[in-house]
Protein backbone atom coordinates (compact mmCIF):
# COMPACT_ATOMS: atom_id res chain seq x y z
CA UNK A 1 0.00 0.00 0.00
CA UNK A 2 1.35 3.81 -0.80
CA UNK A 3 -0.29 6.74 -0.61
CA UNK A 4 -2.67 7.00 -3.02
CA UNK A 5 -4.35 3.80 -1.75
CA UNK A 6 -4.49 5.10 1.61
CA UNK A 7 -6.13 8.37 -0.31
CA UNK A 8 -8.42 6.51 -2.06
CA UNK A 9 -9.28 4.14 1.34
CA UNK A 10 -9.72 7.49 3.03
CA UNK A 11 -12.39 8.50 0.68
CA UNK A 12 -14.46 5.37 -0.34
CA UNK A 13 -14.43 4.95 4.08
CA UNK A 14 -16.18 8.37 3.80
CA UNK A 15 -18.72 7.37 0.82
CA UNK A 16 -18.22 3.98 -0.66
CA UNK A 17 -20.02 5.37 -4.21
CA UNK A 18 -17.44 7.94 -4.66
CA UNK A 19 -17.04 7.48 -8.38
CA UNK A 20 -13.55 7.01 -9.87
CA UNK A 21 -13.52 9.80 -12.00
CA UNK A 22 -13.76 11.90 -8.90
CA UNK A 23 -10.88 10.04 -7.09
CA UNK A 24 -8.59 10.05 -10.30
CA UNK A 25 -8.86 13.47 -10.51
CA UNK A 26 -8.34 14.31 -6.89
CA UNK A 27 -4.74 11.78 -7.08
CA UNK A 28 -4.01 13.48 -10.55
CA UNK A 29 -4.71 9.73 -12.18
CA UNK A 30 -6.99 8.28 -14.09
CA UNK A 31 -9.95 6.57 -13.68
CA UNK A 32 -9.10 3.53 -14.78
CA UNK A 33 -5.85 3.47 -12.49
CA UNK A 34 -8.06 4.53 -9.90
CA UNK A 35 -9.96 1.13 -10.35
CA UNK A 36 -7.21 -1.33 -10.97
CA UNK A 37 -6.20 -0.09 -7.27
CA UNK A 38 -9.12 -0.47 -5.95
CA UNK A 39 -9.82 -3.90 -7.39
CA UNK A 40 -5.89 -4.80 -6.57
CA UNK A 41 -6.83 -3.84 -2.88
CA UNK A 42 -10.29 -5.72 -2.78
CA UNK A 43 -8.46 -8.91 -4.44
CA UNK A 44 -5.65 -8.90 -1.80
CA UNK A 45 -8.34 -8.93 0.71
CA UNK A 46 -7.25 -5.35 1.99
CA UNK A 47 -10.50 -3.72 1.36
CA UNK A 48 -13.88 -4.70 1.39
CA UNK A 49 -16.66 -2.23 -0.18
CA UNK A 50 -20.43 -2.93 1.91
CA UNK A 51 -23.47 -1.30 3.17
CA UNK A 52 -23.93 -0.12 7.06
CA UNK A 53 -26.60 0.34 8.55
CA UNK A 54 -27.70 2.82 11.47
CA UNK A 55 -28.90 0.41 14.09
CA UNK A 56 -29.90 2.97 16.12
CA UNK A 57 -32.20 4.45 13.30
CA UNK A 58 -33.71 1.28 12.84
CA UNK A 59 -34.24 0.75 16.58
CA UNK A 60 -31.84 -2.54 17.13
CA UNK A 61 -29.63 -2.90 20.33
CA UNK A 62 -26.05 -3.63 19.91
CA UNK A 63 -24.12 -5.86 22.24
CA UNK A 64 -20.99 -7.38 23.72
CA UNK A 65 -21.20 -10.85 24.91
CA UNK A 66 -18.27 -11.58 27.07
CA UNK A 67 -16.94 -15.45 27.17
CA UNK A 68 -14.71 -17.19 28.95
CA UNK A 69 -14.28 -20.70 27.02
CA UNK A 70 -12.74 -23.61 28.40
CA UNK A 71 -11.12 -25.58 26.06
CA UNK A 72 -10.43 -24.84 22.14
CA UNK A 73 -12.38 -27.49 20.95
CA UNK A 74 -15.33 -26.00 22.83
CA UNK A 75 -14.25 -22.03 21.53
CA UNK A 76 -14.42 -24.62 18.19
CA UNK A 77 -17.63 -25.97 18.32
CA UNK A 78 -19.13 -22.26 19.82
CA UNK A 79 -17.47 -19.74 16.80
CA UNK A 80 -18.87 -22.60 13.97
CA UNK A 81 -22.49 -22.76 15.46
CA UNK A 82 -23.42 -19.07 14.97
CA UNK A 83 -20.95 -18.26 12.29
CA UNK A 84 -23.80 -18.59 10.34
CA UNK A 85 -26.15 -16.22 12.53
CA UNK A 86 -27.79 -13.47 11.21
CA UNK A 87 -27.59 -11.42 14.97
CA UNK A 88 -23.84 -11.97 15.47
CA UNK A 89 -22.11 -8.90 13.68
CA UNK A 90 -18.78 -9.78 14.50
CA UNK A 91 -16.80 -12.49 16.54
CA UNK A 92 -13.37 -11.69 18.01
CA UNK A 93 -11.16 -13.78 19.47
CA UNK A 94 -9.36 -12.28 22.33
CA UNK A 95 -6.64 -12.74 25.25
CA UNK A 96 -6.86 -12.87 28.97
CA UNK A 97 -10.04 -13.57 31.31
CA UNK A 98 -12.59 -13.61 27.92
CA UNK A 99 -11.00 -15.62 25.31
CA UNK A 100 -14.19 -14.85 22.79
CA UNK A 101 -16.00 -11.59 22.52
CA UNK A 102 -19.28 -11.20 20.14
CA UNK A 103 -21.07 -8.35 19.14
CA UNK A 104 -24.71 -9.18 18.47
CA UNK A 105 -27.57 -7.22 17.74
CA UNK A 106 -31.12 -7.86 18.99
CA UNK A 107 -34.67 -6.38 17.31
CA UNK A 108 -36.55 -5.63 20.61
CA UNK A 109 -36.20 -6.13 24.36
CA UNK A 110 -37.61 -9.98 24.24
CA UNK A 111 -35.51 -10.78 21.65
CA UNK A 112 -32.47 -9.87 23.25
CA UNK A 113 -33.11 -11.40 26.37
CA UNK A 114 -33.76 -14.76 24.46
CA UNK A 115 -29.80 -14.16 23.27
CA UNK A 116 -28.85 -13.49 26.47
CA UNK A 117 -30.92 -16.52 28.05
CA UNK A 118 -32.51 -19.29 26.06
CA UNK A 119 -32.12 -21.92 24.07
CA UNK A 120 -30.05 -19.87 21.43
CA UNK A 121 -27.82 -18.03 23.66
CA UNK A 122 -23.92 -17.71 23.48
CA UNK A 123 -23.83 -18.15 27.01
CA UNK A 124 -25.65 -21.22 27.45
CA UNK A 125 -23.48 -23.41 25.05
CA UNK A 126 -20.94 -26.51 26.68
CA UNK A 127 -17.57 -25.16 27.73
CA UNK A 128 -18.85 -21.24 29.06
CA UNK A 129 -17.14 -20.99 32.19
CA UNK A 130 -18.34 -17.39 32.48
CA UNK A 131 -19.93 -14.28 30.78
CA UNK A 132 -20.24 -10.60 30.65
CA UNK A 133 -22.65 -8.52 29.12
CA UNK A 134 -22.63 -4.97 27.85
CA UNK A 135 -25.00 -2.83 26.36
CA UNK A 136 -23.93 -0.37 23.58
CA UNK A 137 -25.85 2.53 24.44
CA UNK A 138 -23.99 4.84 21.76
CA UNK A 139 -21.89 4.67 19.19
CA UNK A 140 -19.37 7.52 19.13
CA UNK A 141 -17.36 8.09 16.01
CA UNK A 142 -19.92 6.29 13.26
CA UNK A 143 -24.14 5.48 13.81
CA UNK A 144 -23.14 2.44 10.97
CA UNK A 145 -22.39 -0.99 11.38
CA UNK A 146 -22.04 -4.31 8.62
CA UNK A 147 -25.12 -6.08 9.82
CA UNK A 148 -24.65 -9.70 7.78
CA UNK A 149 -28.42 -9.30 6.71
CA UNK A 150 -27.78 -11.63 3.94
CA UNK A 151 -27.79 -14.64 6.24
CA UNK A 152 -31.53 -13.23 7.17
CA UNK A 153 -32.43 -15.98 4.30
CA UNK A 154 -35.87 -16.69 6.31
CA UNK A 155 -35.42 -20.30 4.59
CA UNK A 156 -34.44 -22.52 7.42
CA UNK A 157 -36.38 -25.38 9.71
CA UNK A 158 -33.42 -24.90 12.31
CA UNK A 159 -30.84 -21.70 13.14
CA UNK A 160 -27.81 -22.38 11.65
CA UNK A 161 -26.90 -22.93 15.78
CA UNK A 162 -29.23 -25.46 15.88
CA UNK A 163 -32.25 -24.71 17.42
CA UNK A 164 -35.58 -25.08 16.02
CA UNK A 165 -37.86 -22.00 16.73
CA UNK A 166 -40.93 -23.87 16.50
CA UNK A 167 -40.16 -25.53 19.71
CA UNK A 168 -38.37 -22.72 21.58
CA UNK A 169 -41.09 -21.54 24.50
CA UNK A 170 -39.68 -18.45 24.68
CA UNK A 171 -40.62 -18.46 21.00
CA UNK A 172 -44.26 -19.65 21.42
CA UNK A 173 -44.87 -17.01 23.55
CA UNK A 174 -43.92 -14.22 21.61
CA UNK A 175 -41.16 -13.59 23.73
CA UNK A 176 -38.36 -13.74 20.92
CA UNK A 177 -39.12 -13.03 16.98
CA UNK A 178 -37.27 -16.37 16.00
CA UNK A 179 -34.30 -16.73 13.91
CA UNK A 180 -34.21 -15.10 11.11
CA UNK A 181 -32.42 -17.12 8.78
CA UNK A 182 -35.54 -19.72 9.42
CA UNK A 183 -38.91 -19.53 8.20
CA UNK A 184 -40.67 -19.07 11.42
CA UNK A 185 -38.94 -15.14 12.16
CA UNK A 186 -41.51 -13.10 12.68
CA UNK A 187 -39.58 -9.97 12.53
CA UNK A 188 -37.74 -7.53 10.23
CA UNK A 189 -34.72 -7.95 9.76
Amino acid sequence: MDDKDRYIIRALECDGRTPYEVLAKELGMTGMAVKKRIKKLIVNNILFIGAQLNTQELGYSLNLILLEVDTQAHLHEIKSAFIGCPRVVNMFAGLGGYNLVVLVLAEDRPTLESELMGNCSLRTREGIRRSEIIQIEEKIYSPFVSIRNSLATRDKNRAPCGIACDSCNRYKVKGCLGCPSTIFYRGDL
